[in-house]
């Protein structure tokens, strides 16, 4: 039976576990000297030597303490522990503000299988947030790292100090200097996306992307453009075309086809659907008879899980969540990782939206 002496013993134990926890983490104890004894601790917080003992054990088991027979206990050194001891307790999520729903949902998921398996928790923040609350709760154990979901250049400079204070950190499909990022693998995917509507007898590709100064836009317009040439398409940065979030109009989609009027397939931002959508539909274009389509990403509408004909380029956003929350736990335990972007490969799901091509009606 549980009385009360046993639940004041519980808090004290647990008070003493995080207390050296706290202290080993933020290096605020000596790495050459061992570190309080049973009996000392076991004085100071007022409870039992077996007591301690298990709060000691516990750190041990971790990885961050070790008894040295005949010395006493040390801190082990960051760069000594062991990934496979060090144990998560909580994963901070930031996610971008604006974004869809489905995005959230996987990323989530794949963070919450790993939480799930490695029994710690995770929370998930989309609200505003400053450089002294996540110092300040870092500091006092509240989380382990954080994954930054496509994090806007206005948090860089906090993502930046973070790093200084070397606390775990991934981003998610953006890149900040000396923190490891994980993203979703673009080039080897518009090059996939390009060679089947190639295979399949298109030559005439339109690309219509999300204008958007992010170093990963750039680049998958960068190997659309690569794969037209290649094919012996001249001018083939003609065929790109950008719109900001939900400002693309249909006279600027009128525009896109009256500069490239033989365009028999389609890419475009999973960003831009609802636009396309509604274009196709006033200017009675079908799918696939007219022109073949292909959306680079899934929405809440168009996905892998939903009916629909639409063929679509799916980013794998529950690995990349399983990743992230992988690399938090490897950057707790001391492990190095690279600079360089790991990239994740897509799947292309095809579906009734591609078909061979015939020449466009002249009345789009």
């Amino acid at each position: 039976m549980i009385n009360n002496r046993t639940i004041q013993n519980l808090k004290a134990y647990s008070k003493l576990e995080e207390d050296l926890r706290k202290s080993i983490l933020g290096g605020k104890l000596s790495y050459s000297a061992p570190i309080s004894t049973e009996a000392e601790l076991s004085r100071m917080y007022g409870i039992g030597r077996s007591t301690a003992r298990k709060a000691l054990q516990n750190l041990v088991d971790e990885g961050l303490l070790s008894k040295v027979h005949g010395r006493g206990t040390f801190i082990v050194p960051p760069e000594e522990r062991s990934p496979e001891l060090v144990r998560l307790t909580k994963i901070l999520v930031i996610m971008a503000p604006a974004s869809e729903q489905i995005y959230d949902r996987k990323l989530i998921s794949g963070i919450a299988d790993y939480a799930y398996t490695h029994q710690c928790q995770f929370e998930v923040k989309k609200d505003a947030v400053t450089l002294s609350q996540l110092r300040s709760q870092y500091e006092n154990l509240k989380f382990d790292g954080i994954i930054w979901e496509r994090p806007g250049s206005e948090v860089y400079p906090i993502i930046e100090s973070l790093r200084n204070d070397g606390i775990p950190q991934v981003t998610i499909s953006r890149q900040v200097a000396g923190v490891p990022s994980i993203a979703f693998d673009y080039v080897s995917g518009i090059s996939k996306t390009v060679k089947f509507l190639r295979d399949i007898g298109h030559s005439e590709i339109m690309f219509y992307d999300l204008d958007n100064p992010a170093p990963i836009f750039s680049a998958r317009q960068k190997i659309f453009v690569h794969e037209l040439r290649k094919s012996g398409r001249l001018r083939p940065e003609n065929h790109v075309f950008t719109a900001k979030f939900r400002t693309l109009t249909h006279e600027q989609i009128r525009h896109a086809f009256a500069i490239c009027p033989d365009t028999t397939a389609l890419i475009f931002s999973s960003t831009l659907t609802n636009e396309f959508m509604e274009y196709f539909k006033a200017a009675n274009i079908r799918i696939p008879e007219e022109l073949s389509v292909i959306i680079l990403g899934e929405t809440d509408q168009f996905n892998m899980d939903n009916q629909h004909p639409y063929s679509i380029l799916i980013e794998l956003r529950q690995l990349i969540g399983t990743r992230a929350a992988e690399l938090i736990k490897k950057l707790k335990g001391g492990g190095k990782v690279t600079d360089e972007q790991i990239l994740i490969h897509g799947e292309l799901m095809i579906r009734q939206s591609c078909a061979s091509p015939v020449k466009l009606l002249a009345t789009r």
